[in-house]
């Protein structure tokens, strides 16, 4: 039985970081932190499912519901300040998450914007230094995000779709070259790593990806 409540986090401007927190019944030293993207929510499947393949395996949860394409002020910020509000929010979140149980195993699950969370954790905060990272449709045209990836091998799997704008390629099969295993690629998929007018493979990818994700945290790195 999974106990899910809400932590109260003050983020950006003191103001609070919308979140679920699932907490299993008997105590675990793995956290799992749910990185949304700008619109694509933790309720979406990519991130659903990723949640609860997270909890299946005996693990605590922390999912942010930050919104910001629901906030106007959000939208007008520079990128540097959107940057900033972003990780004071997702700072906050994962102290408030790590203070509610003796965690010594992180894993941290981001779509896009939580992709770019996640290089900015890796590169700036030690305490995330040996976490395991699950880039899902990542932003490669960041350089930083880039780095994170290459820097967080083996600990890291990737899935993007070939019709994803932030695609790259060349990228791409240099890390399968790297690490095979961990490195999953959906041809004609877009950005939410679905397949237009085609349902019945976009579910099947699906299921693959968490099939994927299973085989990954089964590996001991």
């Amino acid at each position: 039985m999974v106990k899910i409540t809400t932590l109260e986090i003050p983020g950006f401007n003191d103001q609070p970081v919308p979140n679920t927190y699932y907490q299993q019944k008997d105590a675990t030293p793995h956290l799992a932190i749910v990185l949304p993207g700008f619109g694509y929510t933790a309720k979406m499947p990519l991130l659903y499912y990723s949640t609860r393949l997270m909890l299946q395996i005996g693990t605590d949860v922390l999912s942010i519901d930050y919104a910001y394409n629901k906030m106007p002020e959000y939208k007008h910020c520079s990128e540097d300040e959107k940057t900033r509000w972003l990780m004071a929010d997702v700072l906050a979140a994962c102290n408030a998450g790590l203070g509610e149980g003796e965690y010594g195993k992180i894993t941290l699950v981001g779509k896009s914007l939580g992709t770019i969370a996640i290089a900015n954790l890796l590169a700036s905060n030690e305490t995330y230094s040996t976490a395991r990272a699950v880039w899902l449709t990542p932003v490669l045209d960041m350089q930083l995000v880039r780095q994170g990836i290459l820097d967080s091998l083996p600990r890291s799997f990737l899935a993007i779709g070939t019709n994803d704008p932030f695609y790259d390629a060349t990228f791409i099969d240099q890390l399968k070259l790297d690490a095979p295993d961990q490195v999953m690629v959906v041809d004609h998929a877009d950005h939410g790593l679905e397949i237009k007018d085609d349902l019945q493979q976009s579910l099947i990818e699906l299921e693959s990806l968490m099939q994927a994700l299973l085989t990954f945290f089964s590996k001991e790195l």
